[in-house]
């Protein structure tokens, strides 16, 4: 008589077999970490001074759109290299020769209120800027002149 190899089942009825909690605990930790680190990671590299849907030209906003800045704080746009532009603050031009000299070639336009400038200071409120810009080799008035506006708060 032939034995027949059988193949061993130890469980019979079906069940599954007992789990180590111990291994089950370290796994679901393991994935909780991971993803922590994962949405750590997204917000690390977010910049919190850009804003992507803003128009060609303009790289970055001072203050951000609904920002909130003391009253004297500076004010301004970072325009793309070969651009120029000048400022306006509700509605009042602000003279060029109040802007802050030093980017200005880089297309650095900020403005900061004090004494013997057009505003000795922004009042506390809603307020809004406008850059009107433009490419330096063509000058205002031409066919790339822009105009931008956001708002932002004093506080």
């Amino acid at each position: 008589m032939t034995k027949v190899a059988s193949s061993a089942r130890p469980h019979t009825n079906g069940s599954r077999p007992p789990r180590d909690i111990k291994r089950t605990i370290v796994i679901v930790f393991g994935v909780i970490l991971a993803l922590n680190f994962a949405v750590i990671g997204v917000f690390a590299t977010k910049d919190t001074t850009s804003t992507p849907d803003l128009p060609s030209g303009v790289t970055e906003l001072f203050p951000i759109r609904g920002g909130l800045i003391r009253p004297q704080d500076q004010m301004g746009v970072q325009l793309t290299a070969g651009w120029t532009g000048e400022l306006t603050f509700d509605n009042t031009p602000l003279p060029k020769d109040q802007y802050e000299p030093n980017g200005i070639a880089q297309g650095s336009i900020f403005w900061r209120p004090g004494p013997g400038k057009e505003f000795s200071e922004s009042t506390p409120g809603k307020h809004t800027l406008t850059v009107h810009y433009w490419p330096t080799e063509q000058g205002p008035g031409g066919p790339d002149d822009h105009t931008f506006a956001w708002d932002f708060k004093v506080g």
